[in-house]
């Protein structure tokens, strides 16, 4: 079952009180509704693990974030997301600490490579 490459998800842009600038989508996992932040510059995607809420597999991958601090993650786990236009899609997520992220979920490149999604700035 492939995507209807037609169908086409929109990303917008938007101010928040404490964010400057930031580029969400909203996204349905497991029925509930989270925002989650696009981040071109991450090359993986991140979530937290009460969301994930599946099977987390552990792995050995050792994050820094932008200043070079190093992030501490709990495994992988793939999740299933529902986008607008009720696009349904897979992807595997690297979870991270909880109490070292601040974001529910970021998406990264990784995510966003694949149709159908286009960057309306």
């Amino acid at each position: 079952m492939g995507i209807d490459k037609r169908k086409r998800v929109g990303i917008f842009s938007c101010s928040l009180e404490k964010t400057p600038k930031c580029s969400v989508v909203k996204v349905k996992i497991n029925n509930k509704q989270y925002i989650a932040l696009i981040d071109c510059g991450a090359v993986i995607s991140l979530i937290k693990p009460n969301i994930a809420k599946g099977f987390i597999q552990e792995t050995n991958i050792n994050l820094v974030d932008i200043q070079g601090n190093s992030i501490s993650t709990c495994g992988r786990s793939k999740v299933e997301l529902t986008l607008p236009g009720g696009i349904v899609v897979q992807h595997n997520f690297v979870v991270i600490d909880a109490d070292s992220f601040q974001e529910n979920i970021i998406l990264g490149i990784d995510f966003l490579r694949h149709p159908p999604f286009f960057l309306y700035f």
